[in-house]
Parts: structure tokens; C-alpha cells; sequence
């Protein structure tokens, strides 16, 4: 199935173009373990409503896709379901995790993150792991999440790949630092899906949520600040009986959700004006009331947003826009939609049948992470 990209193209300037697919509360687990006739390099995908389907299909309880599904669906809210991918790790024949998800997306699955089980001994790990951000990045969907072990000192140096993945500046990626199993990641993974499978009318912040099938990190402060600098993320224990995931960040330092939330809207904005243009009976002419039209439409979809508390009223922090908006002024409702006349208008673009290019902006709303307190007290 071919994307709507050629028809509505939309750059979105948060650090790179996004246009996710339109399921966004399904993860996916890349493993190499074939259960024949069921989920090998002939059957490349399928999906899973619980673990009881998977060992109903032949997946082993002691196999390394069943844990990993153990832990994405041991959560609470636990996700609706979950994507298995083949990937042949056979000597010779050895794939790449990017090369599997692309044959996956291009034979109908659909997913929004994934969680990469390597191989034994597989080569290059962390080039890899960077390379499904990277291509998430440029197919326009998709969060990889993926666990690190060991020292905090070694997985938080600057050579790391924590590290790595911030001076990559992607919010394709989430980190979690975790003490025992790396598979920890694909329960958090499990965890972010099922929020987004039950706040599909408002929304919510991963930061300091439970992930019951994760292992609590007896670390110090010291070393979970650590982690945090690198923009990874840990499951700790606070008060006696609450245990939660701090902070929720992408490897740029982006929350989860909010990336989660402009992919959204993204696609969102995306299908209505495809719809406008597709579905139009009449043809849309080249001129400014085809314009309004696309900006209402748009409107709608992020009035939406705002009302589920995703956008807020803000000033704009961004650099000014000529004759649009100037630094520090207020955003209503945390949106504002720009277009030219399309008396401006090239002739080279008017005989590409183009409509004038719309510019949007957005004041995500954000969440409170920590507050400080002053207690004056006299005696």
C-alpha cells in the first residue's frame, strides 16, 4: 500500500518530517525464532492478542519472543496487541532488523514501536539498533525501544550508546536502563501502548507511570541523574508501594508522548486534506477559497488536539515568521495556521497543479515532571 505522501506532504519542524502511520497503541517484537508454517522468512509477521496465541502457535515459554511478550503484555493497561516480526539471523542468510521491519510494513503489518530481540552473538548491535531509529526517521513512523545493562558509569559514557543516540538528537529512540533484563524495555514499550490504547480522548504523560513486569532499579540518585543526562530512562521505587518510570524521554530529550501526540496530529491533518482533495466532486480550484478550506479543515483537527489537553495556549518561543508571527506572541489554543495568496503564486507551481503551502504551528502543552515547595515557618 502506497502513502499519501506525494499528494499531502507535511514537514513538521521538531527535527524531522514525521507522518506515522495510523495505529499508534500496537508495539511490535523483532525476534529470529521460527516457528514453522506459523512465523518464519515466509511468514514475516503476525499479530498476537495474548500470550496464549503465541503458545498456541508454538512459541516456547522458555524462548526469548514469549518473554519479551511476557513483559509487554504484563502491564496495566495492558496493550490490545502485539506485532511479531521475523528475522532470519540463519549464518548466510542474516538480515538486518531494518531490512525485516521494511517487509513487514510493505506486506500490511502495522505497529507503532518495536522492540529488537538480537540474535545471539549478533554483530554490530548498536550500529543496528541506531540504523531502525534512523529508518523510522525516514519512513516517517515508529519508536524503537530498547534496554541497556551494566555499570551506570559505562552505559551513560560519552562512547555509549545512550550517549550516541542523544548526539543523534532522534526521538525515535527510548532507553531503559534496566538491572537484570534488557527485555525490561519491551514491558515500558508495552506500558506506552496501552496508554495510548485508553487515552485515545485525552492524554497522558508516560513519566512516573507503573510498569508492572519491570525489575525496580536499586540505583542511587547520583546514578539515575546519570542516566537522565543522557536522556535514557529508569524504574525506580520513591515511596514504599509506588514504583515508576522516570522520565518518559526520547533520546533527544522529547517525551514520549508528545511525539506520540504530533505523529498524531500529523496524520491526522494529513487524511483530512487528502480526504478534501480526493473525495471533492467538484475539482478545488487554484485560488484562495480552496486555501480556506484546507485551513479549516486543519483547524478542526487541532481544536480537537486542544481540547484533549495536547496543545495550550502558549507564546511562541520559535524564531519569528515573516508577516505571520513575531517571537513571544501568544498562540490561542496552542495552534495558528498560515497561507499565502495564491497571487503569490509561481507559475511553475501553478502548472503543477500545487495549492499554496500552509504553515502550522504548535504549542505541545507539556507536563509537570517536579514542583519546589517553600514552607516559611515561624515559631
Amino acid at each position: 500500500m502506497l502513502n499519501i505522501d506525494p499528494i499531502v506532504h507535511i514537514d513538521v519542524n521538531v527535527g524531522t518530517t514525521l507522518a506515522s502511520a495510523g495505529v499508534f497503541d500496537v508495539g511490535a517484537i523483532i525476534g529470529s525464532t521460527a516457528v514453522v508454517g506459523k512465523f518464519d522468512s515466509s511468514n514475516r509477521y503476525k499479530a498476537y492478542a495474548s500470550l496464549a496465541e503465541m503458545a498456541a502457535d508454538g512459541f516456547q515459554t522458555t524462548s526469548d519472543e514469549y518473554k519479551a511478550a511476557a513483559k509487554y503484555f504484563g502491564v496495566d493497561p495492558a496493550p490490545k496487541s502485539l506485532v511479531m516480526i521475523f528475522c532470519n539471523a540463519a549464518s548466510g542468510s542474516e538480515e538486518t532488523p531494518v531490512e525485516a521491519i521494511v517487509d513487514a510494513i510493505n506486506k500490511g503489518a502495522e505497529f507503532y514501536a518495536v522492540y529488537w530481540i538480537p540474535a545471539s552473538g549478533v554483530s554490530q548491535y548498536e550500529t543496528k539498533l541506531r540504523a531502525i531509529a534512523a529508518a523510522f526517521e525516514e519512513m516517517n513512523k515508529g519508536v524503537v525501544f530498547y534496554g541497556v545493562t551494566g555499570e551506570v558509569d559505562t552505559v551513560t559514557g560519552a562512547s555509549a550508546l545512550m550517549a550516541t543516540l542523544k548526539g543523534d538528537d532522534t526521538k525515535r529512540a527510548v532507553a531503559l536502563y534496566c538491572t537484570s533484563s534488557e527485555d525490561d524495555a519491551a514491558g515500558l514499550m508495552g506500558a506506552a501502548m496501552g496508554l495510548s490504547r485508553v487515552h485515545q480522548d485525552d492524554v497522558f504523560s508516560l513519566c512516573y507511570k507503573s510498569v508492572a513486569s519491570a525489575t525496580i532499579n536499586n540505583i542511587t540518585e547520583a546514578d539515575v541523574n546519570k542516566i537522565k543526562a543522557v536522556n535514557g530512562n529508569v524504574y525506580v521505587q520513591r515511596t514504599k508501594g509506588r514504583s515508576f518510570v522516570e522520565n518518559g524521554a526520547t533520546a533527544s530529550g522529547m517525551r514520549f508522548d508528545d511525539v506520540l501526540y504530533v505523529d498524531r496530529m500529523t496524520f491526522e491533518i494529513q487524511t483530512a486534506i487528502y480526504e478534501l482533495i480526493a473525495d471533492s466532486s467538484a475539482k478545488l480550484p487554484q485560488n484562495d477559497s480552496t486555501s480556506a478550506l484546507f485551513l479549516n479543515a486543519i483547524h478542526g483537527v487541532l481544536e480537537n488536539y486542544y481540547n484533549m489537553g495536547a496543545l495550550d495556549t502558549a507564546p511562541w518561543r520559535g524564531a519569528a515568521i515573516e508577516d505571520k508571527i513575531t517571537t513571544g506572541e501568544y498562540v490561542e489554543h496552542g495552534h495558528a495556521e498560515f497561507v499565502d495568496s495564491f497571487t503569490l503564486q509561481s507559475d511553475a507551481d501553478r502548472l503543477l497543479h500545487k495549492a499554496m503551502p500552509i504553515t502550522v504551528l504548535l504549542c505541545l502543552s507539556g507536563s509537570v515532571e517536579s514542583i519546589e515547595i517553600t514552607v516559611d515557618v515561624q515559631t
